[in-house]
C-alpha cells in the first residue's frame, strides 16, 4: 500500500501478487492486485485478479464495481478518457464531494462520451441528490435500466427508495429496499438498506 501511495504501481503489484500467493484464499490481496494491475494497463489479468476477489467475498469493497468497468475497457464499450473521468467522480465521491458542482459536470461528461455506460448516470443521480430530486431520480433509474454491476445497483435503488419516502410515498420506499434485500441477500453493499427498513420498523 505504501509503495502505490508513492506511485511506485510496479513494485506495489509485486507485493500486492505475494501476499495473494501467501494467501490466496484471501480476497484482499487480489483486490488489490487486480486494482493496480488495471491501473497498469493490464487489463486481462487485471480482470482475472477481480474476479477472483469477488469470488472469494461477493460484493467485496467495489470489487463488482471494478470488474464491470475492466470489463467495459476491454470490450470497448469504455475508453480511456472516460475511465479517467470516472476515476475521478469516484475520488469525488470517496472524499465527500459526490454532490458537488465537479461531480455534476464529470458525470455528464461521462454520460456524453458513453451514454450507455450506466455509471455516468448513477454519478449524475448522487451528484443532484439533494439539489434536484426529479432529475436525480431519473438519472438512477436510467442507471438500472442500463444493468449496473451489483455494488452499484444497490446503491441506487436505495436512493431512489429515498427520493419516493421524500415524496410521500413511503409504502413505494419499502417496496424497494425489501426487493434490494430479497434481490441481492447476502451482498455486503445491503447494511445500508437493513438499517433503514430497520428503523422504519420494517426489517
Amino acid at each position: 500500500m505504501s509503495a502505490g501511495d508513492a506511485g511506485d504501481l510496479l513494485r506495489a503489484s509485486a507485493h500486492f501478487r505475494r501476499a495473494s500467493e501467501v494467501a490466496p484464499s484471501e480476497p484482499y490481496p487480489h483486490y488489490e492486485l487486480g486494482y493496480t494491475l488495471f491501473l497498469l494497463g493490464q487489463h486481462t489479468e487485471a480482470l482475472r485478479e477481480l474476479k477472483r476477489a469477488n469470488d472469494l467475498s461477493p460484493g467485496f469493497f467495489l470489487v463488482q464495481t471494478e470488474v464491470y468497468m475492466c470489463e467495459a475497457l476491454l470490450s470497448g464499450t469504455l475508453d480511456n478518457h472516460t475511465l479517467s473521468i470516472l476515476r475521478r467522480l469516484q475520488r469525488l465521491t470517496d472524499t465527500g464531494q459526490a454532490e458537488s458542482p465537479d461531480a455534476v459536470s464529470l458525470s455528464q461528461q461521462v454520460i456524453d462520451a458513453a451514454p450507455t455506460c450506466p455509471l455516468g448516470h448513477y454519478f449524475l443521480g448522487k451528484a443532484l441528490f439533494n439539489s434536484n430530486r426529479t432529475e436525480s431520480e431519473s438519472a438512477l433509474i436510467r442507471c438500472m435500466d442500463l444493468s449496473p454491476d451489483d455494488t452499484t445497483a444497490i446503491d441506487a435503488l436505495t436512493h431512489i427508495g429515498f427520493h419516493r419516502d421524500t415524496a410521500g410515498d413511503p409504502q413505494s420506499a419499502r417496496r424497494i429496499w425489501t426487493d434490494v434485500l430479497n434481490r441481492y441477500e447476502g451482498n455486503p453493499h445491503t447494511e445500508l438498506t437493513k438499517v433503514i427498513l430497520s428503523q422504519r420498523g420494517s426489517a
